[in-house]
């Protein structure tokens, strides 16, 4: 009723507007949001001939009751609730079929992607073209099978180089005889093909060559003008954890000879730092009775003695005018009495 007592004008509300507004709200009560219930569209104003859209939610009858319930000074649910209700249940329901739109896409790509394997695989094997094979499955996850097509390959006779390369894609390069391994090393170092060499040495576990070999091929591309090329290897050379590498290969032989200082640089540029700490604090004893200016902060820091730390690092500033900048970088050779002495 109007506040004159006049009955306000029902307007039905359009086809297109009721189920769009059916449709934001998934046919379910934007309030208690229990699917499968029975729902009318609510007039939000209370004027059943405002059929704006902004002005419609979708209710359950239960929750619709709430509406014209009165408790205290209000309603037990009002314009405003049902608004942010409303607004809510909406960025939900769109979230949830956006997830559901997105599965639906993955599920027929994973079919296309199947029917691409099989049918591709289905014509390799036609071909015995067993390397492909190989290479095919080794992509596509399939890895029971790449290693089958590997050993197919080898066994019907496969170039040393092919073979290193099917193998390392098993992590197996070991299983590489030394003899083939020799052969393509020797045959690439002849023609200088400083980037296959590169490769190889990958392959194999020799970083120190690998770096060298690739850094001379990348040399070799940059004095020939071919940027691409070099940016291309350098990429490659790093995507292969190459740097990582040399540090974890420093860290090994300056663990079989205790050299400290190296060892902890090691951890440092590796980001290795639990194993850094552990380190520092094992060799605690040594490291205080050396009186080491660069390690005592690190050690402190590490047994989690921040005072201890700030004294010591105080004191090596404060020192440091009795090392030259080589004693600081620490550089490699002899021991650390020998490099103090001198």
């Amino acid at each position: 009723m109007s506040k004159k007592g006049v009955k306000k004008r029902r307007v039905a509300i359009p086809a297109g507007i009721s189920a769009k507004v059916l449709f934001l709200s998934d046919r379910t009560c934007c309030v208690c949001r229990q699917s499968g219930k029975p729902v009318q569209i609510h007039h939000i104003d209370e004027n059943p001939s405002n059929n704006a859209i902004e002005n419609l939610a979708v209710l359950c009858f239960e929750c619709h009751n709430l509406t014209m319930l009165i408790g205290g000074f209000a309603k037990k649910l009002d314009a405003e609730q049902i608004i942010l209700y409303r607004a809510d249940w909406a960025r939900i329901v769109s979230f949830q079929r956006m997830v559901e739109e997105k599965r639906e896409s993955e599920f027929v790509q994973a079919d296309d992607q199947i029917d691409y394997v099989t049918s591709t695989a289905e014509a390799l094997r036609e071909n015995k073209a067993y390397e492909l094979l190989a290479m095919h499955y080794n992509t596509y996850g399939g890895i029971d099978l790449r290693d089958k097509y590997i050993e197919k390959a080898i066994r019907s006779g496969t170039s040393a180089e092919s073979e290193l390369f099917l193998r390392s894609l098993q992590g197996r390069a070991d299983l590489v005889p030394n003899e083939k391994v020799s052969e393509i090393i020797s045959r690439q170092q002849r023609d200088k093909s400083y980037l296959s060499l590169g490769r190889t040495y990958a392959k194999i576990n020799d970083w120190p060559n690998a770096v060298k070999h690739y850094c001379l091929g990348i040399a070799e591309s940059i004095d020939g003008g071919n940027q691409f090329s070099a940016a291309y290897y350098l990429k490659e050379l790093c995507d292969a954890g190459a740097v990582a590498k040399l540090f974890e290969l420093e860290l090994e032989s300056r663990s079989k000879i205790g050299d400290l200082w190296w060892q902890v640089r090691c951890l440092e540029e590796l980001g290795w730092n639990s194993e850094l700490d552990a380190l520092l604090v094992a060799k605690r004893s040594e490291i205080e009775a050396s009186n080491d200016l660069l390690l005592l902060p690190k050690l402190y820091l590490a047994l989690g003695e921040r005072k201890r730390a700030i004294t010591a690092l105080k004191t090596q500033a404060a020192s440091a005018d009795r090392f030259s900048s080589a004693d600081r970088k620490r550089p490699r050779g002899g021991s650390d009495k020998k490099r103090r002495k001198s």
